[in-house]
């Protein structure tokens, strides 16, 4: 089994879950359920030999799952892979892209997704390439090292830009991140949502970029 554990944050993913965690039997999968209201739970629990399971008691938010997932591997891997329970993601370009990230020596590999859900992903994404030369920074997908994910998040203990803040502290330690480009299905009912406060946030972060 690889030295790579994989985090999943869910919130209300009963028609998909399922379905990706059948194809992550062989990884050491830590799922974070943020306090689903449907039957996530119950789904989630059919797998329990099969997964780690962390339950936030009420919804906290993408980026309080992630963080909490990434508290719950902490020291226990080499790297850290973070991808969504919406199935978007396609779990099959796992080894290949962990390889790549193994081959140029990275502390963080950003899965660039071929759809995006929003028009404003593709402005946030247009800004960050043009100043980071980071194609998509909003991408659930991704690989990291966790002696650097550690250092990082000793820098940033809470984060609510979908995690983008914490990719920039890593470019503004100049560790080495890096784009790799993977295929994703687009999903209308995003767990992060899709109504005007998310696209007002998605375009907030560009203060990153000036």
């Amino acid at each position: 089994m690889l030295d790579l554990g994989i985090i999943i944050p869910v919130y209300n993913e009963e028609r998909n879950i399922e379905d990706v965690l059948k194809k992550l039997k062989k990884f050491n999968v830590y799922v974070v359920n943020d306090g689903s209201t449907d039957q996530t739970i119950n789904i989630l629990n059919k797998y329990k030999n099969q997964i780690t399971l962390v339950n936030l008691k009420k919804n906290e938010g993408y980026e309080r799952a992630v963080l909490k997932g990434f508290e719950k591997t902490k020291n226990k891997f080499k790297h850290i892979i973070t991808l969504d329970g919406d199935g978007q993601h396609s779990t099959s370009q796992i080894e290949k892209t962990y390889k790549y990230f193994l081959d140029k020596n990275l502390d963080l590999l950003v899965g660039n997704r071929s759809n995006f859900n929003r028009i404003e992903e593709h402005i946030l994404s247009f800004f960050f390439n043009l100043k980071f030369k980071i194609k998509d920074p909003l991408s659930g997908f991704k690989i990291y090292d966790s002696r650097k994910l550690n250092l990082v998040l000793r820098k940033s203990k809470t984060d609510n830009t979908f995690l983008v803040g914490i990719l920039v502290k890593y470019l503004k330690l100049n560790l080495k991140v890096g784009n790799y480009k993977i295929i994703a299905k687009k999903n209308k009912q995003s767990q992060i949502g899709n109504g005007i406060s998310v696209k007002i946030k998605i375009l907030n972060l560009l203060k990153f970029c000036f």
